[in-house]
C-alpha cells in the first residue's frame, strides 16, 4: 500500500518546503494502535535524508485520545537540516482533524 503527500509548499527544496513523498505502512498493531510508514521515494529520501521513517501512535487519557508522532531519520552529514517542515505539516493536519472533530 502505498499513500503520497500533496506539496504544500513552493519552491525550492529545504527546511521550509515540503514535496511529495512516496511512504508504504511497514506494520500496523491495532493492539497498540500504532502505524510505522517508512518513505521509499520523493524529494524527502531522494533529495534530504538516507532513511525516513515515522510512527503515528494513539493511546486513551481519560476522555481524550493522545496521538504521538516518532521520526527517525538518517541526515547525510550535518549541513542538512531537521524535518522541521515535516513536523509542521503534521502538527497542522492534526490541529486541523481536531478542529474539525470538535464541530460535530
Amino acid at each position: 500500500m502505498t499513500v503520497s503527500y500533496m506539496r504544500v509548499r513552493e519552491g525550492p527544496l529545504d527546511q521550509s518546503s515540503l514535496g511529495t513523498t512516496l511512504m508504504i505502512i511497514e506494520s500496523v498493531n491495532e493492539e497498540n494502535h500504532t502505524i510505522r510508514f517508512k518513505v521509499i521515494g520523493g524529494e524527502v529520501v531522494d533529495e534530504l535524508y538516507k532513511s525516513f521513517r515515522h510512527t503515528f501512535h494513539v493511546e486513551p487519557n481519560g476522555d481524550r485520545q493522545v496521538a504521538t508522532w516518532t521520526f527517525e531519520f538518517e541526515r547525510p552529514d550535518t549541513n542538512v537540516p531537521y524535518p522541521t517542515s515535516v513536523m509542521d505539516y503534521l502538527c497542522n493536519l492534526v490541529k486541523d482533524l481536531d478542529a474539525n472533530n470538535n464541530t460535530k
